[in-house]
C-alpha cells in the first residue's frame, strides 16, 4: 500500500525593500503535479508570525521554485524537499 507524501510548506520573509503580494512561482513537483505560471501562485500571510508568509503544497516530496514581489524582485531558483523557512 502506497502512502501519499505529506504537504509541504514554505515560509517566506521578505527584504524590507520588496512590496507585497509575494509570490510563489513553482516547477518540477515530485510527485507530478502543474507547475504554476509566472508570476505563481499568491503567498499568505503567516497567522502570528509578522512578515512571514507561506505557501502549502499538497501531497508534494518536492519542488523548484522563485518567490517575488511581481515587481522585479525575486529570490533566485530554489529547491526543497521538506518544510521550510526562507529569506531572500
Amino acid at each position: 500500500m502506497s502512502r501519499l507524501p505529506k504537504d509541504l510548506v514554505i515560509q517566506f520573509q521578505a527584504p524590507r525593500t520588496w512590496e507585497p503580494p509575494f509570490y510563489i512561482h513553482f516547477w518540477d513537483r515530485v510527485p507530478g503535479g502543474p507547475g504554476s505560471g509566472w508570476p505563481g501562485e499568491r503567498m499568505e500571510p503567516s497567522v502570528g508570525r509578522s512578515g512571514w508568509y507561506l505557501f502549502r503544497f499538497p501531497e508534494t516530496e518536492s519542488v523548484r521554485m522563485v518567490i517575488s514581489d511581481a515587481l522585479g524582485h525575486q529570490t533566485p531558483d530554489l529547491a526543497r524537499d521538506r518544510d521550510g523557512w526562507l529569506d531572500a
